[in-house]
């Protein structure tokens, strides 16, 4: 098993992954019903992950959703076009702290989705009660993502670049 230490960001969201995942969460799980259940207490923003984690790779990237932001439709419109990718992890917070059922999920339209060196947004069953800004936490993976990221991936939002830096951590099976 592989574990990723990090922290839950500082910063704190705005609030509209609360609001707006349980939307998006029935509009993927059209197509990957796996995640159904999660997501329902909005995202954990993970930062200050060691070792990094390839995000070139997840369990799952789904086919074009359509959903409807029903909160900060300013800036993310009335009807979003998006694709994303899964990674089923277990997540502790504290590092080593009670295992929970998670996925880390990679919006298209989501700057971390392409930064290695960034933060992943965490999806989980049940609220945790340990998570707050700040706190340490740790992710463990008990297996090697192996679907590759489609092409199409970012075609809504200007094919962002990926940033990588796979000299920052030692060779690991995770970094491909």
């Amino acid at each position: 098993m592989f574990r990723f230490d990090g922290r839950v960001s500082p910063v704190g969201g705005d609030g509209l992954a609360r609001l707006n995942y349980p939307v998006m969460i029935a509009a993927i799980a059209e197509h990957f019903g796996d995640i159904r259940n999660f997501g329902q207490h909005g995202t954990i923003n993970v930062c200050d992950l060691k070792p990094l984690l390839c995000k070139r790779f997840a369990d799952y990237w789904s086919p074009e959703v359509v959903w409807h932001p029903v909160a900060g439709q300013d800036r993310l419109g009335y009807v979003r076009h998006e694709y994303y990718g899964l990674i089923k992890i277990k997540f502790a917070c504290p590092p080593d702290g009670d295992l929970h059922e998670a996925w880390i999920i990679m919006p298209e339209g989501h700057p971390w989705a392409y930064d290695e060196n960034g933060g992943v947004e965490v999806i989980a069953e049940e609220f945790i009660t340990g998570v707050k800004r700040g706190v340490s936490c740790a992710i463990h993976l008990d297996h090697t993502p192996s679907v590759a990221r489609p092409v199409v991936f970012g075609s809504h939002f200007g094919h962002m670049a990926l940033v990588t830096n796979s000299a920052s951590v030692p060779p690991h099976p995770i970094r491909q």
